[in-house]
């Protein structure tokens, strides 16, 4: 999906991504021991398997989100590691109870180019699945047009980096375990 999305600044202007590494930058990093993980990244021993539907070469997960007004929006989304927010189209705003005035503008790179963005957040996204369901609070979301997505919403970073995550394309699954 290749989804790059830029943090709103305040001051009007958006952050651009940075300059692709020289090959020496690169080998230099390699060469550089890894660094244990912090703290907070520990991993507790909860695995949460969530069953995937297939669309093509991405995998579907079922989900229920909800908005700070109390409004909720059941809705599939394709997992993508490659975005860096929950994408939606922006004809859930009403639906999820959010203030269109209080959304942040902001841009996204595409592989079709950059479009505008509307940036807020989700009280909820609550995962569905056979027996597991995996949730998390205060997820950063981004609006746009629904032209722009193609009848999808994205499940990206802003969710799945809470986690460790698994994909599993051989039994149509991800595997998520919660960072303590």
């Amino acid at each position: 999906m290749g989804w790059w999305l830029s943090e709103s600044l305040g001051n009007g202007g958006d952050r651009l991504p940075p300059a692709s590494a020289s090959i020496a930058d690169e080998v230099e990093s390699a060469a550089k021991p890894r660094e244990e993980p912090e703290p907070d990244a520990e991993v507790g021993s909860d695995e949460m398997v969530i069953r995937t539907r297939r669309q093509g070469a991405h995998h579907v997960v079922d989900a229920e989100l909800f908005g700070p007004a109390g409004g909720s929006v059941e809705v599939e989304l394709v997992v993508d590691t490659g975005a860096s927010l929950l994408v939606l189209p922006a004809s859930l705003i009403d639906q999820l109870g959010i203030d269109p005035l209080e959304l942040e503008p902001g841009r996204a790179q595409t592989a079709r180019g950059v479009v505008r963005t509307q940036l807020g957040r989700l009280d909820r996204v609550s995962l569905m699945g056979e027996g597991d369901q995996v949730a998390s609070d205060d997820v950063e979301v981004a609006f746009v047009r629904d032209g722009h997505l193609g009848g999808m919403a994205l499940l990206g970073m802003s969710f799945l980096g809470r986690f460790r995550l698994m994909i599993d394309d051989a039994e149509d699954s991800i595997t998520l375990i919660e960072r303590y």
